[in-house]
């Protein structure tokens, strides 16, 4: 199964998920949606992957945007705001657009 397999819906995004058995549904996420599916926007996904986490089991979820300032929290498994400029992170979802995640300066948020 991949991506166009799944129906449309006017809900949000659809996907292939759990290593492309099942159709997800992506709906837009506001901070604290869960279960979050991914981070929409992530600079970790390429123009043409998805950008659903494929081991996750739900049918239904939520996709975070950076757009909006939100990335997926894998460990809490919900939409997080995104961190401030010098705040800690793990990965450049965490950070603001017009950051990255450095591990150069102890994995910081710094400016790009």
């Amino acid at each position: 199964m991949i991506d166009s397999d799944c129906a449309a819906s006017a809900e949000g995004v659809v996907g292939c998920g759990v290593d492309a058995r099942i159709c997800q549904l992506g709906a837009r996420g506001v901070e604290g949606s869960t279960p979050c599916l991914g981070t929409k926007g992530s600079t970790f996904l390429s123009a043409s992957a998805s950008p659903f986490d494929r081991s996750a089991m739900e049918a239904r979820g939520f996709l975070c945007d950076r757009v909006d300032g939100l990335y997926c929290d894998r460990t809490a498994r919900a939409c997080a705001r995104q961190r401030d400029l010098g705040a800690s992170c793990q990965n450049d979802d965490q950070c603001p657009s017009t950051a990255y995640c450095s591990v150069d300066v102890m994995r910081t948020c710094v400016p790009r």
